[in-house]
């Protein structure tokens, strides 16, 4: 009698990888099966993966026994442009060649194409895995695709396929902020760590619809003038999954909102969930900040108070208009979250007839010193270094801009930059509800006192009693902790 035949080997990395993602029931787990089986043709095509069926480790190696030899392949199935096919094809092989070993790393690229030619669906399996519940792992990998030649419009069109705004948007803004990031020294992952958001999603195709926000504006204002879906894709990496759908732009200075605080405020508040601010200026730069917390209930209360939490972040694209004989400056581009040294993320006041309070919107540092803020007026504002909230540069670049309007100057101890606000907007992170006015109880642009918290603050009390602790206190207001 001949020997019967065994049954390929289950490898502990495949048996570990699954565990990690959630088990045999895995939602994760599932898609990649769906793709493989789908592009075998042993599948039609259904749409996303369903979780009724589990997938064990088992399963997966006795019922795929194909092998991708090489990068087009690789992209064939996964939908994947050739630079993304091409570098994530090695990084696959090194991850594996180094699955269930100690060692932190996630594989060396050196090593890997001679170790192992052929990437099987378990391959697939345990690099998820790796980028999923790896700490920093798919940060790594972001930083790895980079080195092989992978650029943010390769990465760009992964998140955004379905989007037609590739020349007349995508494009030259990821060009211009391509060139900015050329100028630093700090490596691209650092500057924007939401870019591990999308290494994941290239092995999940049916997830990618959710990288890059929809942009929308139920009263019809147009495209934004500040912020591109390229740009929200950057950004919205750095928030949970769920605040990455749909964006809805809930006030804008150049689409009939006009230049009030009064009606920013009402606007603001009117809006449900958190909020991201951007600020374009009249030098070029596009810069702005989250809000992490529910604008309703924190930006329109009567206390003089920081609010947010750790979830606040300032950011900065740079200028992202052409530049004559640019020097070589660190481009200040970037995401800065909380450094968790104070709390003092966000600051909105209204109505306060002191100048030691003043009225406008503000990101971290304190009083008169912060990251990024906003005069009421809605016309100039300021950014400043040495907070240590953000842990930040200046948002706006170390050059001077054209005409003034951006400057550098001394002001309390540190270098600050003063600008002119070009245009603003604010957009909602979550779907909008059907828009309302503000609340009764609530005094529209001038906040009210029926909401807990801190945030757009009111003229009354409080602000006598904060002056009154100015009085009794030679130092002034507290200055943030350093």
């Amino acid at each position: 009698m001949g020997a019967a035949t065994s049954a390929p080997a289950v490898s502990r990395a495949l048996e570990d990888a699954i565990e990690a993602l959630g088990g045999e029931h895995s939602k994760d787990v599932s898609e990649l099966v769906d793709v493989f089986e789908r592009t075998e043709g042993r599948k039609e095509d259904t749409g996303p993966a369903g979780s009724d069926l589990g997938t064990s480790a088992r399963d997966i190696v006795d019922s795929s026994r194909r092998r991708l030899k090489n990068a087009t392949e690789l992209g064939d199935v996964f939908e994947l442009p050739d630079a993304v096919a091409a570098a994530l094809f090695h990084r696959i092989l090194a991850v594996n060649s180094t699955a269930g070993d100690d060692d932190t790393s996630t594989g060396d690229d050196d090593v890997a194409a001679s170790t192992h030619a052929e990437i099987s669906l378990a391959d697939c399996v345990v690099y998820l895995a790796v980028c999923k519940t790896k700490p920093g792992a798919a940060l790594e990998e972001a930083d790895a695709l980079f080195r092989r030649g992978c650029t943010l419009a390769d990465l760009a069109k992964v998140a955004m396929d379905d989007d037609d705004d590739d020349e007349d948007a995508r494009g030259p803004f990821l060009a211009t902020l391509s060139r900015n990031l050329a100028r630093s020294a700090t490596g691209l992952t650092k500057k924007f760590p939401g870019l591990a958001a999308v290494v994941p999603a290239l092995l999940l195709p049916f997830t990618r619809a959710h990288l890059a926000p929809v942009l929308c504006d139920p009263r019809g204002g147009g495209a934004s003038p500040i912020l591109t879906r390229a740009g929200a894709w950057l950004l919205a990496g750095t928030l949970p999954p769920e605040r990455r759908r749909e964006w809805t732009r809930v006030y804008s200075s150049d689409g009939g909102d006009g230049r009030s605080f009064v009606t920013f405020c009402s606007r603001v508040t009117a809006s449900n969930g958190p909020l991201l601010v951007c600020v374009r200026t009249r030098g070029g730069c596009v810069l702005g900040g989250y809000v992490s917390v529910d604008a309703a209930s924190t930006m329109g209360s009567d206390r003089a108070d920081f609010q947010g939490d750790a979830a606040c972040f300032v950011w900065s694209f740079g200028k992202m208009t052409k530049i004559e004989n640019v020097n070589n400056d660190e481009s200040p581009a970037g995401v800065y979250k909380s450094t968790g040294l104070n709390d003092h993320h966000v600051w909105c006041a209204n109505g306060f007839t002191s100048d030691r309070f003043p009225n406008g919107l503000g990101f971290g540092g304190r009083v008169g010193h912060h990251a990024l803020w906003i005069d009421a007026d809605l016309e100039r504002g300021h950014c400043r270094t040495g907070v240590s909230t953000f842990g930040n540069p200046r948002l706006i670049g170390d050059e001077a801009a054209e005409g003034g309007m951006h400057r550098a100057c001394e002001f309390d101890g540190s270098l600050a930059g003063e600008f002119e606000v070009d245009a603003v907007e604010v957009w909602a992170v979550t779907p909008a509800a059907t828009e309302a006015e503000p609340s009764g109880g609530r005094n529209e642009g001038n906040g009210g006192s029926g909401s807990k918290g801190g945030g757009v603050h009111a003229v009354g009390g409080w602000e006598a009693r904060m002056m009154l602790d100015l009085v009794s206190n030679a130092n002034g207001p507290a200055r943030e902790t350093r």
